[in-house]
C-alpha cells in the first residue's frame, strides 16, 4: 500500500488517477493531515510499501511526518518521496537530512507530472527513480 499525505483532495484524485491511466494497481491510503499520517504509519505500518508527503499539510506540517519515519525502525527500508509544491532549496536538504533521497516539486505540466509518477512507481515496485 502506498500511504499518500495531502491535504488536497484535488492532488490525490490526480495521483490515484494518473496510476490507473497507467494500468497500474497501487492500494493507497490518503491521510489529509499529520495526525492522521502518524495514525496509519502507527496501526498500517507492516502493509505501507511506499510513502508520499506534501510538506505544507495544515496544522502540523510533512516535516513532523517526515521526522518520526527517519525515527521509526520499522519503517527502515520504506521509501519515502516528498511531493510538494516547495522548490526551497533548503526545504530539499532538510529532506535529504531526513533520509528522503527523492524530493519532486509538483509540476505546471502533465508531461512533468507524467515522469513523477513514472519515478512514484518505479520506487513503489522496488526500483530506482
Amino acid at each position: 500500500m502506498m500511504l499518500l499525505v495531502e491535504d488536497n483532495p484535488g492532488d490525490a484524485l490526480l495521483l490515484e488517477t494518473a496510476i490507473c491511466a497507467r494500468g497500474e494497481v497501487v492500494p493507497m491510503m490518503v491521510a489529509t493531515t499529520c495526525q492522521r499520517a502518524l495514525a496509519a504509519l502507527h496501526s498500517a505500518r507492516a502493509s505501507i510499501r511506499m510513502i508520499v508527503v506534501d510538506l505544507r499539510l495544515p496544522g502540523s506540517d510533512g516535516w513532523t511526518v517526515l521526522s518520526a519515519i527517519a525515527e521509526d525502525d520499522a519503517l527502515a527500508g520504506v521509501p519515502a518521496a516528498v511531493l510538494t509544491s516547495s522548490t526551497r532549496d533548503d526545504d530539499r536538504e532538510r529532506a535529504h537530512q531526513l533520509g528522503v533521497e527523492h524530493y519532486y516539486v509538483k509540476p505546471v505540466s502533465l508531461d512533468g507530472y507524467d515522469a513523477i509518477v513514472a519515478a512514484l512507481l518505479a520506487l513503489y515496485r522496488g526500483g530506482r527513480a
